[in-house]
């Protein structure tokens, strides 16, 4: 099984530079909580969900 992170935010710390660049640093602080909560979700819901949908997919993988 290959390594996940717990949280995609704070796994992806470019990110943050590029927020603290386009928003401003203290639009970013204010924002954060928000991204670390998001990026937990992520993390822990939608990426498993996703996987397993993946899994159990009956039509052919598209290709692009």
């Amino acid at each position: 099984m290959e390594s996940r992170p717990t949280n995609y935010y704070e796994a992806t710390p470019n990110l943050r530079s590029v927020l603290d660049i386009r928003a401003g640093a203290t639009r970013t602080s204010a924002m954060e909580p928000g991204l670390i909560d998001f990026g937990s979700r992520v993390a822990e819901v939608i990426d498993p969900a996703v996987e397993i949908l993946d899994a159990t997919a009956r039509c052919p993988p598209t290709s692009l």
